[in-house]
């Protein structure tokens, strides 16, 4: 049986000059309150690039690694190319603009 659940953007990945912010929508901004502590940050994200027919039916990877098998399960790569394209970075936190809603950041690989 195939379950199906909805995801909402709550903000968007912005490069401008290479530099790199993320942008959070006006009503999800309370989520920032003192987050400006951390070094670093969880971000999930969509892989809307991946979103197609053929990356969703790719379940194994070839020579991903140096030393590693000829072959690997998509999950175990960082692959953007899975049956969900949800993906996960770890960014270094920078400024936060609570005001704006903006993380800054070096560098995110969304």
């Amino acid at each position: 049986m195939e379950e199906k659940f909805t995801i909402n953007a709550i903000g968007s990945v912005v490069i401008e000059k290479e530099k790199y912010s993320i942008r959070i929508k006006d009503n999800y901004k309370d989520a920032l309150v003192n987050n400006d502590g951390f070094s670093h940050l969880q971000v999930i994200w969509w892989g809307h690039l991946c979103d197609n027919r053929e990356s969703r039916t790719t379940l194994k990877m070839k020579n991903l690694f140096k030393n590693g098998p000829d072959e690997i399960g998509v999950f175990a790569s960082h692959a953007p190319m899975r049956p969900n394209p949800i993906l996960v970075s770890i960014i270094s936190t920078g400024k936060i603009d609570h005001e704006k809603g903006i993380i800054h950041t070096p560098f995110i690989d969304a």
